[in-house]
């Protein structure tokens, strides 16, 4: 992450040489026009303003397109390891507003006729203790065996996904502690006794297979059967499948009926409410980052109007020349709209490549398998050439307005 980070500030730094190799070749390629090729001739001629103007553009698209890549990566993430995870035709028993199902819950969706299958998986805390290497702490989940395969459906990476041969372990918890299918490994458990003390309890297994982790399935993968009584757990969804899922449903509703703290959903409502608390605070990032954009636009305006008197000996020649007062400002405006862009490319693109390394920090995922947003990227781009439109609106009409005798006498 530190690397990447002085990546992105060695983009700022270079951005006049970027601003060379790129819009040198442009200008070469865009011939039609007056207006533009005399644009990008002021855009190239000196690339240390052109850089400076588009540097504050980019740092702030920059930083959105990282995090947008970040959260589309998590959202394509989620949702793939929920769909592969839970059945389509899954019928789910949620606890309401973040809470936590009893045994009773279970219990009673068993009972239900036209159930084929059932898990209730539940999660806590343990302690690993290998063959070999150092103890680490991980992440269990406790469920039925028959539920396996069936309600919830973990991919097996290797090895068996049958837990009555063993446990399974998360792909990239064995692959940090050396584990691999075969191995022996003893679980320590905490268990809470009468006096409320915590004793640890082991339970040796035999290591049956690797799964890929996923919110749904977490860490080690273990029997119910196998968890020692009073170790601390939780669980807020029960899954079911049945042979006729509409009935299943109903059934189930109608099971539920009296109890408030118990949600019947299918699949598609789980990911709708998991996604919905990611998506409202990476919304807020957005508000956050798209203030740092507008700010950055003030920056082009002073920029651009700086430009402007910069070179007031410069236009009133040009004027002189026999340019109109509409060809100076088409022509502000089209190296403002060249020189905006040129920011938004440079920011898409540090951008992207900046959020690929965190949603490798985050999820570890390989850095170029990032999920690219290429709605945000094109919203971004047509939203900079606006920004260039808009910011030299007063640059241009001041260039126009330029008295002509007095610019050319200008020093």
């Amino acid at each position: 992450m530190a690397g990447a980070v002085l990546a992105w500030f060695g983009v700022l730094l270079m951005a006049p040489v970027l601003a060379l190799g790129v819009l040198r070749p442009l200008a070469r390629v865009l011939r039609r026009g007056p207006v533009t090729r005399i644009a990008m001739r002021n855009a190239v001629r000196d690339p240390r303003r052109t850089a400076a103007t588009a540097s504050a553009l980019m740092i702030g698209l920059s930083l959105v397109c990282a995090f947008s890549t970040v959260g589309e990566t998590m959202t394509a993430d989620l949702t793939s390891s929920v769909r592969a995870a839970v059945p389509q035709d899954a019928v789910l028993l949620r606890a309401a507003a973040f809470g936590q199902l009893d045994d009773t819950v279970r219990a009673k969706a068993a009972a239900v006729p036209g159930l084929s299958a059932l898990a209730a998986p539940r999660t806590g805390e343990l302690l690993v203790l290998p063959p070999r290497g150092r103890n680490a702490e991980a992440r269990f989940t406790g469920l039925e065996p028959a539920g396996l395969g069936t309600a919830l459906r973990p991919t097996v990476t290797s090895g068996s996904g049958d837990l009555r041969r063993g446990v399974l372990l998360d792909a990239r918890f064995a692959a940090d502690t050396g584990l691999r299918v075969g191995d022996t490994v003893r679980l320590r458990f905490g268990t809470a006794g009468k006096d409320g003390a915590v004793a640890p309890v082991e339970v040796s297994a035999t290591v049956a297979g690797l799964h890929e982790g996923s919110d749904l399935l977490p860490g080690v993968l273990i029997d119910e059967a196998l968890v020692p009584d009073g170790v601390d757990g939780w669980g807020d969804s029960v899954y079911a499948v049945g042979p006729d899922h509409g009935a299943l449903r109903n059934a189930l509703e109608q099971a539920f009926a009296q109890r408030p703290d118990v949600v019947v959903q299918d699949r598609e409502q789980l990911l709708d409410d998991l996604l919905q608390a990611f998506q409202l605070v990476l919304g807020l990032v957005y508000v956050l980052l798209g203030a740092a954009v507008v700010i950055a636009v003030f920056g082009v305006v002073n920029t651009l109007a700086l430009s402007v008197l910069e070179r007031t000996r410069e236009l009133g020649v040009f004027r002189a020349l026999g340019a109109s007062r509409t060809l100076v400002r088409r022509t502000v405006r089209r190296e403002s709209v060249v020189i905006s862009l040129y920011g938004g490319l440079l920011g898409i693109g540090a951008g992207v490549l900046l959020g690929g390394v965190m949603q490798y920090v985050i999820l570890a995922n390989p850095v170029f398998e990032m999920a690219v947003p290429w709605p945000t990227a094109g919203v971004a781009l047509a939203g900079m050439a606006l920004v260039g439109v808009l910011a030299a609106l007063w640059p241009a009409r001041r260039a126009a307005r330029a008295d002509i005798l007095a610019a050319i006498a200008a020093e």
